[in-house]
């Protein structure tokens, strides 16, 4: 490969950067808070179900609200470090810390694999997490980190089955990583389709057939169990929620949806969007086989065929550009995309990136409403509620505190509510009976647009019921605690 030592001292000095703003971003962000919402909420609140030996709650029941899209292996692993002793906060921060690490790990490794040479792969590792979608699943609770990483290292492991030399555990490996991905996340599966979809062109297909084989019956097997663990609960759920409202014209227009998604990203990730157009032009055809370019093409496609769904935000970026980043720089060791050209708009890029968020953390530390999330957690323990329940609903302030909530996530609430009155009858029954011993909303419904936003997650009929059994007790823009009324 055709490579100066001099071409890659750019990129190396944007990683040691990196690296440094990333302990600096988790110093920033992981005392505040800065970079929670209502999705780390819902992640925290299965894992803290899990740990009270519930998974996947019914979609209504005792506990609550259920309904979730999300996989179990990262709420498996949750659960288990809360019974080792760590708050649920603390464990969230350290699935994504840790993972980010097997993710740098499994980006080199994979570049060796591809025959990188070892100082531009030690460069290049660390900033295929140098983007937004990268820097935010580093400083937030949320399960997208893991199954990515996962996925290098089974990728990696994929790139070994094209030697002719590589055996029966070099496969398993591969399969169990992939696995365990795809347990954590399903769209983790492009990783597994695109080292198939290499080893088929490039003359090994009964290989591609074994991986894709032990790998869809392993994945299986672990679903199973864990649609037993949770008495059949899991694939209710997911039948439930999967579709979440996707329509004709959700599919028509995804690639819109996708260039515009990718065009408000921070530099680095828009640099390289474009660097892998301008790899994917000069590629010549026989490079079209060739595996970082079917892990790319792969990985787009699966960014595609997500930005169908509503709601998909660019969090899901972390895979496709943390393997377009690869594809590039493979393109430039080969000498497809001029060295000079490609290391230094990547440098630069990567840097801009590190300031940009550096400034948004900054103030997001400093973000009032940030604060609020401490008092609101304040105020209900001073409420003294005991063992009654608190609706809320951002799911983050009960599971914070490692209690229950009685929502998993408001999004699949609104989605199942649409299709079954069922849940909007039930909750409006447990407002009106009292139930619950707060009302925590994220909306002021002394206003026009407050009103608007309650009614459209939870019914017309929710608001009358509140008022009527509830009073505002604390307002905590923009949380506000409903208490029950005393009696008269």
């Amino acid at each position: 490969m055709n490579v100066a030592p001099d071409e890659w001292r750019s990129v190396t000095v944007s990683a040691a950067i990196f690296g440094v703003f990333g302990m600096v971003a988790l110093a920033l962000s992981l005392p505040s808070g800065a970079m929670l919402n209502f999705v780390s909420g819902t992640w925290l609140a299965l894992g803290v179900d899990l740990r009270d030996g519930v998974l996947y709650r019914p979609l209504i029941g005792e506990l609550g609200f259920g309904g979730t899209r999300y996989f179990p292996l990262w709420i498996i692993v949750h659960a288990a470090l809360m019974r080792a002793g760590l708050s649920p906060l603390a464990a969230g921060h350290l699935i994504s810390v840790v993972s980010a690490g097997l993710w740098i790990a499994g980006a080199y490794r994979l570049m060796i694999e591809l025959s990188f040479p070892a100082r531009c792969a030690r460069a290049l590792a660390p900033l295929t997490l140098c983007t937004g979608a990268g820097i935010f699943a580093l400083t937030t609770v949320r399960g997208d980190l893991l199954p990515a990483a996962l996925n290098l290292w089974g990728l990696a492991y994929g790139a070994r089955l094209l030697r002719a030399d590589s055996g029966v555990v070099v496969l398993g490996l591969a399969a169990a990583f992939f696995s365990l991905a795809i347990f954590a996340k399903v769209s983790a599966g492009f990783g597994v389709a695109a080292i198939a979809i290499a080893l088929a062109l490039n003359g090994s297909s009964r290989k591609a057939a074994v991986l894709a084989g032990v790998t869809l019956a392993t994945t299986a097997l672990l679903l199973l169990a864990a649609n037993a663990a949770s008495d059949g609960r899991m694939l209710e759920t997911m039948r439930a929620c999967a579709t979440a409202g996707a329509s004709v014209w959700n599919y028509a227009h995804a690639p819109l949806t996708f260039v515009y998604t990718l065009v408000h990203q921070d530099p680095a990730s828009v640099v390289i969007a474009i660097l892998l157009a301008v790899g994917m032009v000069a590629l010549p055809r026989g490079a079209w086989r060739e595996i970082p370019t079917c892990i790319a093409l792969a990985s787009l496609a699966m960014i595609l065929v997500l930005e169908t769904s509503p709601g998909i935000d660019f969090n899901h970026f972390l895979d496709f550009f943390g393997c377009a980043l690869i594809f590039v720089g493979y393109q430039i060791v080969r000498g497809r995309i001029q060295a000079s050209f490609g290391t230094s708009a990547i440098a630069i890029a990567a840097a801009m990136t590190v300031v940009l968020f550096f400034y948004q953390i900054r103030e997001a530390r400093r973000d009032p409403i940030r604060y609020q999330v401490s008092a609101v957690r304040a105020y209900l323990a001073a409420m003294n509620l005991g063992t009654r329940p608190v609706f809320s609903h951002n799911p983050l302030f009960p599971a914070i505190d490692g209690r229950s909530s009685s929502m998993i996530d408001v999004v699949m609430f609104n989605l199942l509510r649409s299709k079954d009155q069922a849940f909007a009858s039930t909750l409006d029954a447990r407002i009106a009976g009292g139930d619950f011993g707060a009302v925590v909303l994220e909306a002021d419904v002394q206003t026009d647009a407050g009103r608007a936003i309650v009614a459209f997650l939870f019914g017309e009929a929710f608001l009358p019921a509140l008022t009527a059994r509830y009073e505002l007790a604390g307002a905590f823009a923009p949380y506000f605690v409903y208490r029950p009324k005393a009696a008269r």
